[in-house]
Parts: C-alpha cells; sequence; structure tokens
C-alpha cells in the first residue's frame, strides 16, 4: 500500500470511528423501568431495576425471565442522570442494570458495580504457515468440522457483483438471521451488505457447484473482516452443519491467503455461555476488549434462590482495570471439585482474557484453589454483605495470579 492509500486509509478509519461514537452519544436520554417476574430457570420472583438505552434490554430480559415480566415505566432522563438513579433505594428489587453508550459511562461513577461491555470482538491471529493456522484450531474443530467440510466435497468462490450480494441478502441472510435470533433479530439493512461487499468480498460456499452459504468479507489494515454471514433455510441439517463450519473455514483460509495478520471474527455478547462466542473459539478466537461504545453494570441486591440462578446462568465477560476477566458464580458442589473446576476452567477460558474468576457462597478448600494457580477465587460467605463481595473491583485476595 502506497503512502498516499495509508493516509486514506487511516482518515476513512478515523470517519467512521467518529461517526460510531457520535451515533452514541446522541442517545442523551435513558429510560427506566422496574421489572418483576418469574426467573428463568428457578421459577422464583425475580425483580430488576433498568435504566439505559435499552438497546440490550430485550436481550437481559430473555436472559433474565422465563416469560415476559410485568414492566413497570419510570421516568425518562438524561444519561447523565445515571448518578441520581443509582443513588435511589433498591431494596425492594433483586437487580440493577444500568445501560449507558459512550462517552456516559466514563462520565458516571459505576462504583459498586460490575462493568460489563456491550460487546467484546473475536479475532484470530493468523501464523506464517497454513499448518501452523491449523494448528491453531481447537482439537475437536480439525477433527469434526474439517471432516465435515471434506465429507461434502464443500469449496467456495469469491464475488463482489451486486446481483449475488443481493440475492445472498434476500434468501441467505435475512431467513438466517430471523431463524437464529428470533424477535431479537437485529437486520442490517442492504446498502450497508453492498458497500462493503463491493469493496471486499461475498464468499460463497459451494456444494456440487450450489450456494450453500456465504458471508461478507472486507479487509482493511492487515484484517479481514467477517461481517454478515447467512445460510438457506431449506438445508438439510447435516448439510447446513457443514456449510457453516465451511463459511469459517474458508474464511480463515481466504485470509490467510491475501496476507492478513489476522481475521476479526466481529462483535459478540460478552456471556461466556453465548454460543456464537463458543463457536469462534473452536477456531482459536482470542478475546479482544476493542468495543467502547457502551456498558452494562450490573449489581445484585442479594443472593437468593433466584438472583444465584440468574448470576450462574449468565456468567459475564467483565472489565476491571483494564483487564477482561470472566465472572462466575459456581454451585457448593463445583466449588468443592477439582474436576468440576477444571471442567469450568476448559469451558469457558479463552486467549485474551486475563483470568477466569470463580465466586462461591460457600468457599473454595486450599487443594482445589492450590489446584489452579492461575484462576482468581473469590469466597462470598452466606452473610448480608456476600452481593457486595460478590462485585467488589479489587482482585480478591485469595489465588491472586500474576499481573500479565
Amino acid at each position: 500500500m502506497g503512502r498516499l492509500a495509508k493516509l486514506r486509509s487511516a482518515w476513512d478509519e478515523r470517519l467512521y470511528d467518529s461517526r460510531e461514537f457520535l451515533g452514541a452519544a446522541r442517545h442523551v436520554r435513558a429510560s427506566s423501568f422496574e421489572f418483576r417476574g418469574s426467573e428463568r430457570y428457578t421459577g422464583e420472583p425475580l425483580g430488576v431495576r433498568y435504566f439505559g438505552s435499552g438497546q440490550s434490554l430485550d436481550y437481559l430480559l430473555d436472559k433474565l425471565y422465563a416469560q415476559p415480566a410485568h414492566r413497570e415505566p419510570g421516568p425518562r432522563r438524561l444519561c447523565l442522570g445515571a448518578s441520581r438513579f443509582l443513588r435511589e433505594p433498591s431494596d425492594s428489587m433483586d437487580l440493577t442494570l444500568v445501560e449507558l453508550p459512550w462517552p456516559y459511562y466514563r462520565l458516571v461513577s459505576g462504583s459498586g458495580f460490575l462493568r460489563v461491555p456491550g460487546y467484546i470482538v473475536q479475532k484470530l491471529p493468523l501464523a506464517d504457515t497454513w499448518d501452523q493456522v491449523k494448528a491453531s484450531f481447537r482439537k475437536n474443530t480439525r477433527t469434526t468440522d474439517l471432516r465435515k467440510v471434506r465429507r461434502f466435497e464443500l469449496d467456495y468462490r469469491l464475488t463482489s457483483e451486486p446481483r449475488a450480494i443481493e440475492h445472498f441478502y434476500r434468501e441467505m441472510y435475512e431467513p438466517y438471521a430471523q431463524q437464529r435470533f428470533g424477535e431479537l433479530a437485529l437486520v442490517d439493512p442492504l446498502d450497508e451488505l453492498c458497500y462493503f461487499g463491493s469493496h471486499g468480498w461475498l464468499l460463497e460456499v459451494l456444494h456440487r457447484g450450489t450456494c450453500v452459504g456465504g458471508v461478507i468479507l472486507y479487509a482493511f489494515n492487515g484484517s479481514m473482516h467477517f461481517l454478515w454471514i447467512g445460510l438457506p433455510s431449506d438445508l438439510d441439517p447435516p448439510l447446513f452443519d457443514a456449510a457453516f463450519s465451511g463459511i469459517y473455514y474458508f474464511s480463515i483460509l481466504h485470509a490467510y491467503r491475501e496476507g492478513c495478520r489476522e481475521i476479526d471474527l466481529s462483535y459478540t455478547r460478552p456471556l461466556l455461555t453465548n454460543g456464537i462466542y463458543n463457536y469462534k473459539r473452536k477456531w482459536g478466537a482470542h478475546v479482544c476488549d476493542d468495543w467502547k461504545l457502551g456498558e452494562i453494570w450490573l449489581r445484585p441486591s442479594n443472593l437468593d434462590t433466584a438472583v444465584r440462578s440468574a448470576l450462574s446462568r449468565n456468567p459475564w465477560i467483565i472489565r476491571r482495570g483494564g483487564r477482561l476477566i470472566g465472572k462466575l458464580l459456581v454451585d457448593d458442589a463445583a466449588a468443592q471439585s477439582i474436576e468440576r473446576v477444571r471442567e469450568l476452567a476448559l469451558r469457558y477460558d479463552s486467549p485474551g482474557m486475563a483470568s477466569l474468576e470463580l465466586c462461591s457462597v460457600a468457599g473454595f478448600p486450599a487443594h482445589v484453589r492450590e489446584a489452579f494457580p492461575k484462576v482468581e477465587f473469590r469466597e462470598l460467605g452466606d452473610t448480608p454483605e456476600a452481593a457486595t463481595e460478590f462485585c467488589r473491583d479489587e482482585c480478591p485476595a485469595l489465588n491472586r495470579p500474576a499481573a500479565p
């Protein structure tokens, strides 16, 4: 890339970032609600206070409640009025959630809350040789997903034709998004896909010459951006699974062939149980804290049955001291077992996270803590202060890992 092209790319990147941040800042006012309903897994009553932009509200409610909760709206306020909301009594509610866009989450103190990025980014560094790239895939991916690609004799082709991109949008991207996410689906407009597809590629996965899946790819500054995927709704399940694997495999291969240093697998909800997060981990993706447009703050008022269930079933990736940490509330049986703790570490740990932090009301025996020197352990205690301890900012003294 020549000097002028580099300058143009740098300018375009700054302009794009500015538009994104200004778009976030336009959310000047926030809504407040109180929700009451049955917690998703226990059926126990769960009360939630919410203040924020509403961008992730439906997603959060879907994780907390099995059925739509009773919604009681409160006053709309300026985002900078979050401080007043946080000072109001909340003992009658079990959880407080605050969702603020940039720059407001930087201007209001979130002390005493877990700070969760609105999204995380997952990237796969690309090694010098293709064999090294494949070696970064998890063993199960190499033995299962790549076998599916070979079994169905999948191949790929690249195109930037507007007709092909529009067909992909109508017949694959839209139906897949609606089927996969239902009412929570966020379908981007056709012109965005056309812009990036025409300046990048639509990678089509082929089965015997027929397109069975696709993804819009866009290379920028040595990074291949994996943007929008889609699959036809009428594929047989085995071919659907193979095509899904093919989308990732051939995208990584194309990025490597283009000489990219990494493939950016795009944004993911910062939830350790999120299926997309774990699927990207299969391909060796690292977690990156590259999404700065908003935060979600979370604070429990107690650790009753419903709250424990909501927290343990939704282990978040949090921000603390400039690091990303996977935070899990584990039950008493898991806290006592080396095997269960090892299982949790293997299931949820990811390159790019500084550590996993396991929290327990019952505490962890010394032999469990000593077996996992890289895991942070936090003992909450069965006291009224346990909920406060769960959100304390400082790294616990138990098994504090060395700074990276």
